[in-house]
């Protein structure tokens, strides 16, 4: 009789973890860290996008030892020729501000999916791709 009742709290709190972890999806957000440096001084801000649309560019980095990972950014603004060195750009980053990698494309288009939103176009690159996304 004690095994039975200790097997039932164990199924209901096995159910209440995947309830609690499943439908904490609904409550994830998508962050992103802009940066702006001009000459020597850099200065970054991070928000919650909400927005209907975001565009981003995925890009492969490949490391000594053969893997690869993903990031994504977007070039926002950059230095004109023969000007003073100034660049902007945006950067998907985790909870804790850091940049967000990925393992794959999918990966990416996952973590993107989770969050809410759905791919509404994508332009193929060599090292990645362009990607704008809608709300669902």
């Amino acid at each position: 009789m004690k095994l039975l009742n200790f097997l039932a709290l164990v199924s209901s709190i096995a159910s209440l973890v995947w309830s609690c972890t499943s439908s904490g999806n609904d409550h994830l957000t998508l962050r992103v860290s802009t940066t702006v440096a001009d000459g020597d001084k850099r200065h970054s801000e991070t928000k919650v996008v909400d927005g209907e649309y975001f565009e981003t560019a995925i890009s492969s980095i490949s490391y000594r030892d053969g893997t690869k990972r993903y990031v994504a950014t977007k070039d926002l603004e950059s230095t004109q020729p023969g000007g003073e060195f100034h660049t902007k750009f945006s950067t998907v980053v985790d909870e804790h501000d850091s940049t967000q990698f990925f393992t794959s494309p999918e990966d990416f288009l996952n973590y993107m999916s989770a969050r809410g939103y759905e791919m509404a176009s994508q332009k193929e690159k060599r090292y990645g791709a362009d990607y704008t996304f809608k709300k669902k």
